[in-house]
């Protein structure tokens, strides 16, 4: 329970540091570039700041770039591609402390598009690292039950982070971007009755509310899935392995019952108030991929319940 409680703090300070980043990062930099955006741009604030605000943001600067590598000396053999990643997060860091630097020597590109450029190329030699890591991990280790659970739940704690990252960081950065655009196509509005763009404003964030909600919603149905696996940690026969695999069915059910409900209720209340809106969110999801997982989970939990009672079974004629 403890692990737990930490766990979700973590998520919880993951939720603040990606909205406060997302709320001050520049909207035309997209969200290819964030986080590394908002961190150059809070290191060149920090910098700017005074001499010890720069000796701080110096190093900050050589602690993030070397961090990786440091980590990578504990078994350099395995975890070589963290010093590939030290070396590109270095001087990309570094442009993106600094844009105007780069968009000079690339014949004057807009700042916004060498940014985006930087964001894509740290997150693509990222993702490089994390396949290598993967398979090196896969290629050394045997397949055995428990480290399969193990890796099982190392999986399930990142992709929480994803859901937490995509809602706070860019669901909140996409949300600034429509309420920048709204507000620049609507400049000559009179301030009156409903010539102000409060409404508008208003159901944007609505519509990231709705937009956001099965990400929300899958965090309940992955700490269920937590459960489950800590279960089968422990025994993976054991009785209350098919209850907890047929809840997290039920959870996911749920999730997508409440999903497309929502989104009927907001399409209905903004067809309502149209006449005061200056941009439409049409957009509908169904949500397929949580109706799937709930109808998996409920034929795991049936097919767990009969392990269980042919395991018992067994016992009882030895």
């Amino acid at each position: 329970m403890k692990r737990f409680r930490v766990f979700y703090g973590g998520l919880a300070g993951l939720a603040a540091a990606c909205a406060l980043g997302a709320w001050f990062a520049p909207v035309e930099a997209g969200w290819l570039a964030f986080p590394w955006v908002s961190i150059g741009a809070g290191l060149r604030v920090l910098s700017l700041s005074g001499s010890v605000g720069n000796v701080a943001a110096c190093g900050l600067y050589a602690l993030l770039c070397l961090l990786p590598a440091g980590i990578a000396l504990r078994d350099i053999r395995h975890r070589w591609p963290l010093v590939g990643f030290s070396a590109v997060l270095g001087p990309a860091l570094y442009f993106l402390i600094n844009p105007g630097l780069l968009a000079q020597r690339m014949g004057g590109l807009p700042q916004e598009v060498v940014v985006a450029m930087l964001g894509q190329l740290i997150w693509a030699v990222a993702l490089a690292c994390a396949v290598w890591l993967l398979l090196g991990a896969l290629h050394r280790r045997s397949l055995n039950t428990s480290s399969l659970l193990h890796g099982m739940q190392i999986g399930l704690c990142l992709l929480d982070g994803a859901f937490v990252v995509s809602v706070f960081g860019v669901g909140v950065l996409d949300l600034r971007g429509q309420i920048a655009a709204v507000r620049q196509a609507n400049t000559m509005l009179d301030n009156t009755a409903f010539g102000t763009l409060n409404p508008t404003a208003l159901f944007l964030v609505c519509g990231w509310l709705v937009q956001s909600l099965p990400a929300l919603l899958n965090l309940g149905i992955v700490h269920g899935l937590l459960q489950l696996v800590k279960l089968a940690q422990a025994d993976r026969f054991a009785p209350g392995m098919a209850q907890a695999a047929a809840h997290c069915g039920t959870l996911a059910g749920g999730a997508a019952a409440v999903d497309v409900t929502v989104q009927a209720v907001f399409l209905a209340v903004q067809l309502c108030a149209a006449g005061q809106l200056h941009q439409l969110n049409s957009g509908l999801h169904i949500a397929l991929l949580p109706v799937l997982f709930a109808v998996s989970a409920l034929l795991f939990s049936r097919w767990l319940a009969e392990g269980c009672a042919l395991r018992e079974e067994n016992e009882g004629f030895i």
